[in-house]
C-alpha cells in the first residue's frame, strides 16, 4: 500500500511495516506540534481479512492500561481505513535477532520481559479478549523514557471470549487454524476454538525462544507442514521434554505442565486461603535492558530510544499452587467448579515491585 499524502490532520512521513492485511506508517499531527504517531491502514476493497476494527475495539477495551498503545483516532478515506495510535519502538523479535548467535536474551532480561508480557495477557483476558497470535514480534519496547516498558500490539486475530458481565461465550465446535504456526497452540492445530490457556501456551513458546534462541521447528514451513510442527510440539511434552527445557530455568518445566493441565477458562485466585507458593527465586536482580544503551540504539537507527533506563528490581517468578476457579459456559450461564489441576495464577506467577 502506498500512501504519500496527508490524511486529514495527519501528514504521512514513511512506511515502517507491511503485512498481509495492513501497513503501518509514521505520521505527524499537524495540529499538535507535529507530534509523531503510528498509523495503521488497510484497503477497503480486496482485503480478505479486515483487522483494524479489531485493533480499535481491543485498544478501547484496555484503554488506560500500562503497556498498550494509546488509541488516538480512526477514520476512512475513499480507498482505505486507518487507525492512529501511539508510536512505539522495535519489537522483541527484531531485538532478539539483532543479537549475535544464538540470538537469545540473557536470563535476567528474558525474565523481566516475560513478566511484563504476561501482565499484558492478564489485562487483555480480564477485558474479555483473546490475542490468538502471541509472539515476540507482537510486543515492542516503548520510546524515550519508556524504553523499559513492553507494549502489546497487533490484535488482528483477537476474539472476544467473555461478555462484559463475565459470561463466557460458548466455544465453537470447530475453528480455523489461526495465529503464527511457530507459536500457535495444539488446540489451534487441531482446529479447536481457542481460550485463554492457548494464549499462555503461545506465550510459553515465545518464552523458550527468548531464553534459548530459535525454536526446534522454526525452519518448517507451517503453511505446508503445520502437522509436523504440531508433532514436534507434542514431542517436547514427551521424549524430547528434557532437551527442550534444558537451558531454561527449571521452573519452566512446571509452567508447561500447569498450562497443559489448566482448564480452558479460569479466574486466578491470588489470595486463596489454601494457596501456597510452589517455588520462588529469592534473588533480587537489578538490570538495565541492553536496548537502553545509546550505542545499541544508534545501530538500529533509533535515536529516539532512551539512552538510559531506570534500574528496576526483578523479583523472579512465583507460581501459585492452589485451588483455582474454572468457568464453564452451559446454556448461556456461567457455572463454577473447583479445578482438579494445579492452574496458573497470573498475578502471582511472575511478579516484581514495579507497575509495568
Amino acid at each position: 500500500m502506498v500512501i504519500t499524502h496527508k490524511v486529514g490532520r495527519w501528514k504521512v512521513l514513511r512506511n515502517i511495516a507491511s503485512g498481509p492485511f495492513s501497513d503501518v506508517f509514521i505520521v505527524a499531527d499537524e495540529e499538535n506540534n507535529k507530534a509523531k504517531y503510528a498509523m495503521k491502514c488497510e484497503k477497503l476493497e480486496g482485503n480478505q481479512r479486515p483487522v483494524l476494527k479489531l485493533d480499535v475495539m481491543v485498544l478501547m477495551a484496555v484503554k488506560g492500561s500500562v503497556g498498550f498503545p494509546l488509541f488516538i483516532a480512526a477514520g476512512r478515506t475513499n480507498t482505505y481505513r486507518y487507525c492512529v495510535m501511539q508510536l512505539v519502538g522495535p519489537d522483541l523479535g527484531k531485538l532478539r535477532r539483532s543479537l549475535l548467535i544464538p540470538f537469545r536474551f540473557s536470563v535476567p532480561t528474558a525474565l523481566r520481559v516475560l513478566q511484563q508480557t504476561l501482565r499484558r495477557l492478564e489485562v487483555l483476558h480480564d477485558a474479555g479478549w483473546l490475542c490468538r497470535d502471541v509472539k515476540a514480534p507482537n510486543f515492542a519496547i516503548g520510546l524515550g523514557n519508556e524504553s523499559g516498558v513492553i507494549y502489546m500490539l497487533d490484535f488482528g486475530f483477537a476474539r472476544k471470549y467473555k461478555e462484559a458481565n463475565g459470561e463466557i461465550i460458548p466455544p465453537r465446535e470447530a475453528a480455523a487454524l489461526l495465529g503464527t504456526f511457530q507459536y500457535t497452540s495444539l488446540a489451534s492445530h487441531g482446529h479447536r476454538d481457542q481460550a485463554p490457556k492457548d494464549d499462555l501456551e503461545s506465550w510459553f513458546y515465545m518464552a523458550a525462544e527468548l531464553l534459548k534462541g530459535p525454536l526446534p521447528w522454526s525452519k518448517i514451513d507451517g503453511h505446508k507442514e503445520h502437522h509436523i510442527i504440531a508433532a514436534k510440539k507434542m514431542y517436547i511434552r514427551a521424549e524430547g521434554r528434557a532437551d527442550f527445557i534444558e537451558g531454561m530455568p527449571p521452573e519452566f518445566n512446571i509452567i508447561l505442565s500447569m498450562i497443559d493441565d489448566m482448564g480452558l477458562y479460569f479466574s486466578a485466585v491470588m489470595d486463596s486461603p489454601g494457596g501456597r507458593k510452589l517455588c520462588e527465586h529469592h534473588h533480587t536482580v537489578t538490570i538495565t535492558f541492553f536496548w537502553c544503551n545509546a550505542g545499541f540504539a544508534k545501530t538500529l537507527g533509533l535515536s529516539s530510544l532512551s539512552t538510559h533506563c531506570a534500574d528496576r528490581r526483578l523479583l523472579s517468578y512465583i507460581i501459585h499452587f492452589s485451588s483455582q476457579v474454572t468457568m464453564r459456559s452451559r446454556n448461556g450461564f456461567v457455572s463454577f467448579r473447583r479445578s482438579s489441576a494445579d492452574e496458573i495464577s497470573y498475578r502471582r506467577f511472575l511478579c516484581s515491585s514495579d507497575s509495568s
